[in-house]
């Protein structure tokens, strides 16, 4: 009995290996339709066609398939066909191509015959005896002469071959999908993810004046980059603000990666026109925009699309934060719309000239995204730490700190000023006193909003202690 058994699988072996081994390679096109484009350098792709196939075990071929598809990601739906696997594959064909001879070969086969050539002093004629790299040697009535290559307007020769059959490798890599056919029409629809795309968000404001509060015209672009290693023709185009959780295999990539309707009325003369064609939508948590229409990107080729426009308000502030190199010339724009804001570059216009530009954080709903344009030369700001004192205690030190800030204002204006400044960290970090007082803020942060008069100068003395803990043991 087992020895009935162990014919009959072998039996069964044999006739799936010849099954496998007279399996038919079919070279079939199914284009990208739809592209997802993350901020994190990845996207999902998808591709669709359907195709008349005929049954039996087939390789359908996609030739010039992105090495770059997280391979283990893709994934395979055909309506009559039972898909085995998905590999890269690569075919190596030899092919013969006719090549013009160089004309060190044609001058080859006329050595030791006859020849004419036409120079500026005439024709010269007699038998090629010889020829370098630059010339070349006619010999007549026992005399040879050399003519350079660069003085020989015409050659006459006798040479009949001016072409070679060359045999080439030819190699062609793409993805390989092994299935079980039924013959008839297949729809087939399969999806990956790949690396080598991106984008990146860009915004446009643009203020009719400079005042402390006012309304603007918000442009949002999508900068969108195809480095995947295929071209997408008249796909469907998604950017999404944020990224899905991604294992570990992705982690260096995702560090590396992440660490115009026409212009409103009121704006007319100072926002240039863009007619945005994406639609906002809310999907499992995440903000997508989907181009209205088909857009095509060649593999390395990069466009900036208009996302949406729309009136945002701003508050202008003067800030000085002790990190900075002195006080800036910020402003606020308030995120009322409906979606949130990806980080980007934000460039502010007023007038129509261009103010300055900054980088922006992601923006949510309800929130201001601070854009800071630049330096102001007439506010002048100085810190000074006046005295460090230290206190030692059994298990703990700590140590006190008096600071002093002054800020002057020489600019033709009262102004209303932002400072921050921000205490050294420890175990335990007390605010003892400050004047004026300050507002406490997240990472011992301290802010105060003071007004300064024209010319006016102003101090702000603070005190504040820092506790370490220790054991001896």
């Amino acid at each position: 009995m087992g020895g009935k058994l162990f014919n009959a699988a072998c039996v069964l072996l044999v006739m799936v290996s010849l099954s496998f081994a007279d399996r038919m390679n079919v070279s079939v096109q199914i284009p990208v339709t739809d592209v997802t484009v993350y901020s994190n350098g990845f996207g999902f792709l998808k591709r669709q066609n359907t195709l008349d196939l005929a049954g039996g075990e087939l390789s359908l071929l996609i030739k010039n398939f992105t090495s770059s598809a997280v391979m283990d990601s893709v994934s395979v739906d055909d309506s009559m066909g039972g898909v085995r696997e998905t590999a890269q594959y690569k075919l190596i064909t030899k092919k013969t191509h006719s090549m013009y001879l160089p004309f060190d070969e044609i001058l080859n086969q006329s050595v030791g015959s006859p020849i004419r050539a036409l120079t500026k002093n005439g024709w010269k004629n007699g038998t090629l005896s010889w020829f370098s790299s630059d010339r070349l040697g006619i010999e007549d009535a026992g005399k040879l002469v050399v003519l350079r290559f660069d003085d020989v307007e015409e050659l006459q020769a006798p040479a009949s071959k001016y072409k070679k059959d060359v045999e080439v490798n030819e190699t062609e890599r793409g993805l390989r999908i092994d299935e079980l056919s039924l013959a008839g029409s297949h729809y087939i629809s399969m999806s990956y993810l790949v690396s080598g795309v991106e984008w990146n968000a860009n915004y446009k404001y643009y203020i009719p004046s400079d005042s402390d509060t006012g309304s603007g015209a918000l442009q949002a672009w999508a900068s969108v980059s195809n480095n995947a290693g295929e071209d997408w023709k008249d796909v469907r185009l998604k950017v999404v603000v944020g990224y899905p959780h991604m294992v570990t295999y992705f982690a260096d990539v995702l560090r590396s990666n992440a660490e115009n309707a026409y212009a409103p009325k009121a704006m007319a003369g100072s926002a240039a026109s863009a007619l945005p064609n994406f639609v906002s939508s809310l999907f499992g948590g995440y903000y997508v925009y989907s181009l209205g229409h088909p857009v095509t990107l060649k593999d390395g080729e990069t466009r900036n699309l208009a996302l949406f426009e729309n009136y945002v308000n701003f508050k202008r502030e003067y800030i000085w934060d002790t990190t900075w190199d002195g006080p800036h010339k910020v402003y606020k724009l308030n995120n009322s719309l409906d979606q949130s804001w990806a980080p980007g570059t934000a460039r502010i216009y007023l007038a129509g000239d261009f103010l300055g530009e900054d980088s922006i954080k992601y923006t949510a709903k309800g929130k201001e995204a601070e854009v800071t344009v630049a330096n102001v030369p007439d506010i002048v700001a100085k810190k000074q730490v006046n005295s460090t004192t230290g206190q030692e205690y059994q298990n703990s030190r700590t140590t006190t700190y008096k600071v002093s800030l002054n800020v002057e204002n020489r600019k033709d204006e009262v102004i209303q000023l932002k400072v921050r400044d921000w205490m050294n960290s420890g175990d335990a970090v007390s605010l003892v006193r400050s004047n004026p007082p300050a507002e406490r803020k997240e990472q011992n942060g301290l802010e105060w909003k003071i007004t300064l008069g024209k010319g006016e100068s102003r101090n702000i003395d603070y005190q504040y202690t820092v506790t370490n803990y220790y054991y001896n043991y």
